[in-house]
């Protein structure tokens, strides 16, 4: 969102097994080339269906863009437009592209037989999809000057869960869990290109990815002892040794706070919500525990004032001023946080 529209935040929630509202599940939210924020959600038919925020901060009703997809995943293109991404009824890759009247392509087959999604953009400001193959190999596409897309390339491995970040230099970054359950990690070239597979040791049971304030990325996991456990880059591009802090935690989420700072939100073992939150030299505050009960956490932030946790169920954006206090809303399923 541009510094001349009110700070607004978008919650991006992994429903899964939870219905919204009774309807929908799977929830994602981005900024539109119309400028104000879209969510997409996969409906109660396993279409995609979406609302466009409209001038005055409202939304639109539902539209539904048809489909039966699976996972879903949305990323912005060098034009400033919208690309959804789903895994389709035929576990191939599908997507849709924003046209210059907000509107959107009908639904484009990109094939493949694929087990997971993620969407990253390169330094080029084009978008790049990564998946977990049938092999459970890395496999990716990328974004040619035309807007199509690529063939698909293999980067090989056994991998299982997927994230991605980018770096200080604009170039992506992709971190797997390993065969070994160990942190694996690949990076991006000047000629486009990924280097080989890095292992980066531990024994980790999830993954998550964020960029400081430096531009560097983080990468976040639990460990073997459900603990918080970190890596961050170095100036020449490779990782610290690991890192715990503490805790006994078994989801995880990350946002970047306008201060550029990571802010770290988790389940802790009452199913309450813990976070940390980065310090000015890099290190992060002790766990404060903020209290309810849920059963999946995400955070989107989009480089404003505040922070989002959605916890129960998607119910509406919240839109709060910079300066306002912590906000906890158990019934209404959100807690809002602004870290004045």
């Amino acid at each position: 969102m541009k510094n001349n529209i009110r700070k607004r935040i978008a919650v991006a929630i992994a429903i899964g097994s939870l219905l919204f509202a009774g309807l929908h599940s799977s929830l994602h939210a981005q900024e539109s080339v119309l400028k104000g924020l879209e969510v997409f959600v996969r409906g109660s038919s396993q279409d995609l269906c979406r609302k466009h925020q409209l001038a005055d901060g409202s939304y639109s009703g539902w539209i539904s863009e048809g489909g039966a997809i699976q996972t879903l995943a949305v990323g912005q293109n060098a034009q400033g437009r919208i690309e959804v991404f789903a895994i389709g009824a035929n576990n191939d890759l599908c997507r849709k592209y924003q046209l210059a009247d907000g509107s959107y392509s009908g639904w484009i087959t990109e094939g493949g037989w694929i087990q997971a999604l993620a969407v990253g953009q390169n330094a080029q400001g084009r978008l790049e999809v990564f998946t977990i193959g049938a092999n459970n190999d890395l496999c990716r596409k990328y974004q040619l000057a035309d807007g199509s897309y690529s063939g698909w390339i293999t980067e090989g491995g056994w991998i299982q869960t997927l994230a991605v970040g980018q770096n200080a230099q604009g170039r992506i970054e992709v971190f797997a869990i390993g065969a070994n359950n160990d942190l694996c990690r690949k990076y991006q070239l000047a000629d486009g290109s990924y280097s080989g597979w890095i292992t980066e040791g531990g024994w980790i049971q999830t993954l998550a990815v964020g960029q400081n304030a430096q531009g560097g990325l983080e990468v976040f996991t639990i460990g073997a002892n459900n603990d918080l456990c970190r890596k961050y880059q170095l100036a020449d591009g490779s990782y610290s040794g690991w890192i715990s802090e503490g805790g006994i935690i078994d989801m995880l989420a990350v946002g970047q706070n306008a201060q550029g700072r990571i802010e770290l939100f988790a389940r802790g073992s009452n199913q309450d919500l813990c976070r940390k939150y980065q310090l000015a030299d890099g290190s992060y505050s002790d766990w404060i525990n903020e209290g309810g009960t849920f059963d999946r956490l995400a955070v989107y932030s989009h480089l404003t004032t505040d922070l989002i946790v959605p916890l129960y169920r998607w119910e509406r954006y919240i839109e709060i001023q910079p300066g306002s206090k912590l906000s906890k809303r158990w019934g209404g399923g959100l807690l809002v946080y602004h870290n004045s």
